[in-house]
């Protein structure tokens, strides 16, 4: 809805430009989701022979009858749609329509709707905000959808709307409720300093209370879970020194500068962030924490010279030393590094320095 807006608005101030608007309804699209398709689709992306005779068994040989006039009819077979109440139909309903996403994506004869500089074919986030109104009744598949809106705002660089977001599943969801307050306190400390903060919290608040969030799962807390614990630790000091890129290094640790690498705007835009973060040390009194927050700094930097194909400077960020506390950049700089070298065939290189890592 917010892009409609947007696009109006931009489309009101330039009536030379023609646009068309198309909406399609996917609340019914459930019930013709053709099985073969769907089983071909998950074989495809290698979701693994027990696991799809696994879904197989539930669709195998389903028939329904018909009353008319007080009389069954002979059995039909079913041969399409995904069943009802099963917690999996979202989800296989979301695959199967992930093959015409792809086309659509790679297809360069379909031209999107364009806005200033950015061409709109299919939208990640319209699509899991329509995941989220197309049942009211499974919970869980919105708090999914409500994850993967956090991040696609955050790759975005919208972090009050990706805040909104890790806000929701901090007061519905009972995974981690420590990593979402971490979460919207991280968003929140990317935001200017002088700019209001949503529903006045505080960033620094918000990281002293993420201990107290602290839970276990099987007499465990989940990895990223203990991760945010310690990085918050440092706001309970009276001599606070914020962490430099809080949004941007939990994103590396889900894996997202992967999703980053494949837009080259949304990467210039992490590396003007992560420039202005970088300035900002070493303008700012030296501390304990200095020169691992800009070790971080120079890791970030380095994964995105990587996907813009800038090796040499992608090198030199991967090279950096002397860290303190976060010893996890250490092994992880050796393995972006040798990444770097095995896509550039330096193969013997790159395993001494995985060895390294171990």
């Amino acid at each position: 809805m917010r892009i409609i807006l947007y696009t109006l608005e931009y489309y009101e101030a330039h009536p030379e430009k023609q646009m068309a608007l198309m909406f399609l309804d996917a609340q019914k699209v459930f019930d013709s989701v053709s099985w073969r398709f769907m089983l071909l689709q998950l074989k495809q992306m290698g979701f693994g022979k027990k696991n799809i005779q696994a879904i197989e068994m539930i669709y195998y040989k389903q028939t329904a009858k018909v009353m008319i006039n007080g009389e069954l009819t002979d059995a039909i077979d079913i041969r399409k749609g995904t069943r009802q109440g099963c917690p999996l139909s979202p989800l296989l309903f979301v695959l199967t329509l992930e093959m015409l996403n792809r086309n659509i994506r790679d297809e360069k004869g379909i031209k999107g709707m364009k806005n200033k500089k950015e061409e709109y074919k299919l939208q990640a986030i319209k699509k899991f905000e329509e995941g989220c109104s197309a049942q009211q009744a499974w919970k869980q598949f919105h708090h999914m959808c409500y994850w993967e809106l956090m991040w696609c705002f955050a790759y975005k660089g919208m972090w009050k709307m990706a805040y909104f977001y890790a806000d929701l599943l901090s007061k519905e969801n009972r995974w981690s409720k420590a990593m979402y307050v971490y979460m919207k306190a991280a968003f929140l400390s990317m935001l200017p300093a002088k700019e209001p903060r949503p529903f006045g919290e505080v960033e620094v608040e918000l990281f002293r209370q993420v201990s107290s969030f602290k839970q276990k799962i099987a007499g465990k807390s989940p990895p990223t879970e203990k991760f945010a614990i310690r990085k918050a630790r440092r706001y309970k000091s009276s001599d606070l020194v914020p962490l430099p890129v809080p949004a941007l290094e939990m994103m590396y640790m889900w894996n997202g500068f992967t999703v980053l690498g494949k837009q080259q705007e949304l990467l210039e835009g992490t590396l003007d962030t992560l420039i202005q973060a970088e300035k900002q040390l070493k303008e700012a009194p030296a501390s304990e924490y200095q020169v691992d927050d800009q070790c971080l700094v120079l890791l970030l930097k380095g994964l995105v010279f990587k996907h813009l194909h800038s090796l040499t400077e992608a090198e030199a960020c991967f090279s950096a030393k002397k860290i303190r506390y976060d010893h996890y950049l250490v092994p992880n700089a050796l393995l972006e590094l040798s990444l770097l070298y095995v896509a550039q065939g330096q193969n013997e290189e790159a395993v001494q320095l995985l060895r390294r890592a171990k």
